[in-house]
């Protein structure tokens, strides 16, 4: 569908509206396998003041995963790590409210940085 300027007008100036495409356009993307246009839509809608908390949550969650799936680029992109730690701090603080959803993906999160971080062994120890 080709967007009218009056629609494309509406979108850059409701930045709900613009949030929401965002957080979609995550979802849509990760699971596409996209993982670098799933971390542009992220950091697009962590940054829209409008979107609401859960839906900033979920992105912060997507956009760590997502550094993983771009192998050696992780592990020599500060930006990329950080991204991860953010997301890890950000399910501890929220495991308490809902231990088997923010519980799993901090695990998750945990695990592939392990993984990554080639801390095969303490993953053992801790699982």
């Amino acid at each position: 569908k080709i967007e009218t300027g009056q629609e494309r007008e509406h979108i850059s100036k409701n930045p709900e509206f613009r949030g929401g495409l965002n957080f979609h356009g995550a979802m849509k993307s990760f699971w596409l396998g996209h993982y670098e246009r799933c971390r542009y839509h992220c950091e697009q809608g962590i940054t829209s003041s409008d979107v609401k908390q859960i839906k900033s949550v979920m992105m912060t969650f997507y956009n760590g995963i997502s550094c993983f799936h771009s192998g050696k680029k992780y592990k020599s992109n500060r930006k990329l790590q950080s991204t991860v730690r953010n997301a890890i701090k950000v399910m501890r603080e929220r495991r308490e409210e809902s231990p088997w959803n923010y519980g799993n993906k901090l695990n998750l999160l945990e695990a592939e940085s392990y993984s990554f971080n080639g801390g095969r062994d303490e993953m053992a120890i801790i699982s």
